[in-house]
């Protein structure tokens, strides 16, 4: 039961950590593209310096696991702020820099601490990693309410307390800290490498059908908050689920429940957004599959995830999906190879959790 405390307090924390950090990076994005280039390019620049490097990132935290990642990325992101706000032309390349590697080493330190600290539960990560859809959005709309830089600052590092207070689990016997949990319920016949693919090909083909849900019912400021308010609450509680029935019916419920609820909810917010919730489901889940592989090295792990990420939603950067028709068939084309991949990969519940609770 201490494990269990401990994690979700790891997984509170990482959540706050998380969501100022994704404030930041929201509120700086479109500042960050040149004058006379599309506003595309500061997403696929942003997307590419913050998301690819986390597993190289996540190499570097592996093999230092005491190193304060969370305190330096935070630290970054303040000083990035500051370089926008003292000297935006000049400034911009160095706080770019340093805004994309304050996000790698806040993802990947809290990926760290919520894997160690959960047991056997991915619920902490699950927390964790929820926080950033709410982060997205509040972010966005301090950048149209034109919020002063002081104050993202200040919310940056109102944060920083946490970095010292999280809690770290270690091993009795050599106050090591602790390996990652079994998670996930992987097939006995999947090698651990194809289940590690398998997994960070589901996070790509979740990363395009993302950009390709029909939501034409989306149209205000509340409508976009309720949105991102439901990607961040379904990726939070995807870890409950999982750990509560199994990855593969977590797996199920995920992807082909939440079919419908998309495909006829693209005029209707609320089947919509029940939809959505499902739908982000899979991210914890494809983490603690990786994970589950991975142990020892849980930032290489949670890296893995945002390279599929990336790789997912590069194309649609480029060419937006309006079409209704073609809306549809991505979403179902895209669902239907998770769930496959899914159902190959994952094996029955083990009784891991009930026995965690018992002690």
């Amino acid at each position: 039961m201490k494990t269990k405390n401990s994690g979700m307090r790891a997984g509170w924390m990482c959540f706050y950590i998380h969501f100022v950090t994704e404030v930041a990076c929201f509120f700086l994005l479109l500042r960050l593209h040149g004058p006379g280039l599309p506003r595309w390019t500061s997403v696929f620049m942003y997307d590419a310096l913050a998301f690819v490097p986390q597993s190289m990132v996540g190499r570097v935290q592996d093999r230092n696991p005491r190193l304060r990642l969370d305190l330096i990325g935070l630290l970054c992101i303040t000083a990035a702020l500051s370089f926008f706000a003292l000297d935006p032309q000049h400034g911009r390349a160095i706080g770019t820099a340093m805004l994309c590697l304050g996000n790698c080493c806040t993802h990947i330190s809290c990926a760290d601490s919520t894997l160690r600290a959960g047991g056997d539960r991915i619920t902490p990560a699950a927390v964790f990693v929820g926080g950033g859809s709410f982060g997205v959005i509040s972010g966005k709309l301090l950048d149209t309410a034109g919020c002063p830089y002081y104050v993202v600052m200040l919310i940056v590092l109102s944060a920083v307390p946490l970095c010292f207070l999280i809690p770290e689990e270690k091993t009795e016997k050599t106050g090591e800290p602790k390996k990652c949990g079994r998670y996930a319920d992987i097939a006995p016949s999947v090698t651990p490498w194809a289940a590690v693919i398998a997994s960070v090909a589901v996070v790509a083909f979740r990363g395009f059908m993302g950009y390709g849900i029909p939501t034409s019912w989306n149209k205000t400021t509340f409508q976009t908050v309720m949105l991102y308010f439901a990607m961040g609450s379904g990726k939070s509680l995807g870890g409950s689920l999982m750990d509560r029935y199994g990855t593969r019916t977590a797996s199920v419920i995920s992807i082909a429940v939440s079919v419908p609820f998309l495909l006829f909810g693209a005029d209707r917010m609320m089947l919509s957004l029940f939809g959505v919730m499902l739908f982000s489901m899979t991210m914890p889940i494809t983490l603690g599959i990786i994970a589950t592989v991975l142990p020892e090295t849980p930032g290489l792990a949670f890296g893995l995830t945002t390279i599929g990420l990336f790789l997912g939603s590069c194309p649609l950067l480029f060419h937006k999906i309006t079409d209704r028709r073609v809306q549809f068939a991505t979403v179902l084309a895209a669902s239907l190879v998770c769930l496959v991949i899914m159902l190959l990969i994952t094996g029955k519940k083990r009784n891991r959790i009930e026995k965690e609770d018992a002690e």
